[in-house]
């Protein structure tokens, strides 16, 4: 069973979705919570996973895999990006060519509608920024040398 604080956090973050009129579903027994937005072009699915032991909050964002024979240079193209953020980095999962943008917050304050609102936007505007280009490049869209420039702009 997880810890008050762990379940107050849980909660918070349900009652600040249903506030602002989102559909989700949250799985008390995994300390998940999730739901589907409309990126652009694509949909993202946004999950929020609750640490008990740590009193850590994760918000991950999941975007598009990336074909296996474009993986290791995803994985050049993934740790640029990671370079340039203060809050939040990506997850580059190499075997299976999965990418998901993550931002942690301890729970040790209270989890407030404004924080919420801030992490969530952080972690949706990077997913639905740099979704697209990284499947651009994944499909050899665009080479390395553009996906830097337009991921610097």
């Amino acid at each position: 069973m997880a810890s008050e604080k762990t379940m107050a956090a849980f909660r918070a973050v349900q009652e600040h979705l249903r506030r602002n009129n989102f559909s989700f579903k949250a799985e008390e027994e995994k300390l998940r919570i999730h739901f589907t937005v409309s990126g652009d072009p694509t949909p993202i699915t946004v999950v929020f996973h609750f640490r008990d032991e740590q009193e850590l909050m994760q918000i991950f964002c999941y975007l598009r895999r990336i074909p296996e024979g474009k993986r290791m240079e995803t994985t050049i193209a993934v740790a640029h990006l990671n370079s340039r953020f203060v809050n939040g980095l990506f997850d580059y999962d190499i075997s299976d060519g999965e990418i998901r943008f993550r931002v942690s917050q301890k729970y040790n304050t209270d989890l407030t509608d404004d924080l919420i609102r801030y992490l969530l936007s952080i972690a949706f505007n990077a997913a639905n920024k740099y979704n697209d280009l990284l499947f651009m490049l994944g499909k050899d869209m665009i080479t390395m040398e553009q996906f830097i420039e337009k991921a610097e702009n």
